[in-house]
């Protein structure tokens, strides 16, 4: 570990993507790790990408686009930092993000995947692609499913300590070029429910959260093989059925939580009718917002549709995308 001298003038660089869960995780083994209680299956985005800078400070802060977090927020950051390094080394941390907060583009992931990565290269550790998997986790959880390229495949694991806990790659971005995912922003709105509440209330009170549990984890290996085969049919049923199955496991909590909005719903009943079904797909994480799956063939189609009936709404087209990584920087990068 270096000295706070040698730290004295030390700056870090990284940036990592958002993710899209096919297979999702809600609900945990063990809150205080974010362990999954099942697997998941995910996609990293090739854009908006995240940067994270850290330099040398008296005290821990974190700059989030140019606005300083309150310290209530700072302990997701502190659980990375303090696996790595020993006081009395303090950073500020500069988060530079164009993804929309609670939008579904699953943004904590990013700016703790890219922390994981800035810090170990600050610090000095040498860690590999899954101890840097499971330490963005610890942080947030679908952070594991944002250091890897490409499409991740996030392994729950058993063991108490979550060493086994991390996301790997299925395969990188270049493994299925035709494939795109539309994010559609129909709300912007903080959702009534966290995810942290949600994924609490559901495993405490669902009755159907133990049958969820079970679906997911027979689902991942199968989203796995349909993405290996690139098999768009077979990703396109099964990615929408496991975003139905989580959101109906959700309405029977007590009380009830509705993530999804009518006009999201009645925007899927009418594609359904325009729209071969095995040309797109959608899902939805914890929110209203839908990111649609769909073949570069079959985008322009899935595009003039949303025009219609969703105008003026802002969409982000994107691409399967690289994982965390360093990046280029100079000391006092940090807003």
């Amino acid at each position: 570990m270096p000295s706070r001298s040698m730290l004295s003038s030390r700056s870090a660089v990284a940036s990592a993507p958002p993710n899209i869960a096919l297979v999702k995780y809600w609900g945990k083994r063990d809150e205080s790790g974010n362990l999954p209680a099942a697997d998941s299956v995910s996609i990293c985005l090739d854009g908006p990408r995240t940067k994270v800078t850290m330099v040398p400070s008296d005290a821990d802060e974190v700059i989030w686009n140019s606005e300083r977090l309150a310290e209530p927020l700072l302990p997701p950051y502190q659980r990375v930092l303090d696996a790595l390094r020993r006081p009395p080394h303090r950073v500020r941390i500069g988060v530079t993000t164009s993804v929309p907060v609670a939008a579904g583009l699953a943004g904590s992931a990013a700016v703790m995947a890219a922390l994981a990565v800035a810090a170990a290269d600050y610090f000095e550790v040498a860690l590999g692609d899954p101890a840097l998997s499971a330490l963005a986790r610890c942080g947030s959880g679908s952070a594991a499913r944002s250091v890897p390229a490409g499409f991740a495949y996030w392994h729950r694991g058993a063991l108490a300590d979550g060493s086994d806990s991390f996301a790997t790659s299925i395969a990188g971005p270049e493994h299925w070029p035709e494939l795109r995912l539309v994010a559609l922003f129909l709300d912007r709105e903080r959702k009534l429910v966290s995810s942290t509440v949600g994924m609490r209330r559901t495993a405490a009170t669902s009755p159907l959260y133990r049958r969820w549990v079970e679906a997911c984890n027979e689902a991942a290996p199968r989203m796995r093989d349909y993405i290996l085969a690139r098999d768009f049919a077979a990703l396109a049923a099964a990615t929408r059925e496991q975003a139905m199955h989580m959101h109906a496991t959700c309405l029977t909590t007590q009380p009830p939580i509705l993530y999804l909005s009518r006009r999201a719903v009645a925007l899927l009943e009418t594609l359904d009718t325009a729209l071969p079904t095995d040309s797109w797909s959608a899902t939805f994480d914890a929110g209203t917002n839908p990111i649609f799956l769909t073949l570069s063939q079959h985008l322009p189609d899935l595009v003039a549709a949303l025009e219609e009936l969703a105008p003026g709404i802002e969409r982000l087209v994107a691409r399967p995308g690289k994982g965390a990584a360093l990046e280029a920087g100079q000391p006092g990068d940090t807003p």
